[in-house]
């Protein structure tokens, strides 16, 4: 764990995620190092950074947690852990969800307010275009 927690302190979160992932896939069934992957992966999941690395911890969360589930020896206990775990999960899944529904929402006002800016630039050179009494007009017009 000292290197995994070096790496942490460090902000070297790359790293920590090797270090970290190696421990667990080496130990599937110890549930202290499912833990603290769980809760690495997770709390990458939960920051706000790019989308794609979002998914990427989330899905790694995911998997751990099936992996241990199969893993593990089940009792009411763990059982119970696992559960939590799943929830922890829809509801970092439902926040990244949401923020991608918000940057999806907000594209697409701003590509509305684009294409209204266009079409009205467009309509002012239709009617410029359409008001031209003589060649040499309509020639200014397409050019400017």
């Amino acid at each position: 764990m000292t290197l995994f927690e070096e790496k942490m302190a460090a902000n070297e979160i790359w790293d920590a995620h090797a270090v970290i992932k190696n421990m667990y896939n080496r130990n599937v069934g110890d549930v202290e190092i499912f833990q603290r992957y769980f809760n690495f992966a997770c709390m990458v999941a939960s920051w706000d950074i790019e989308l794609d690395t979002r998914h990427y911890f989330l899905e790694e969360a995911g998997t751990a947690l099936v992996v241990y589930a199969e893993n593990t020896i089940m009792d009411a206990e763990r059982l119970a852990a696992i559960k939590d775990c799943r929830e922890r999960l829809d509801s970092i899944r439902t926040d990244v969800s949401t923020f991608q529904n918000v940057l999806a929402q907000k594209h697409a006002k701003e590509i509305y307010a684009n294409n209204n800016a266009i079409l009205k630039e467009l309509a002012d050179l239709k009617g410029k275009l359409s008001r031209a009494a003589t060649q040499e007009a309509f020639d200014e017009v397409l050019l400017e």
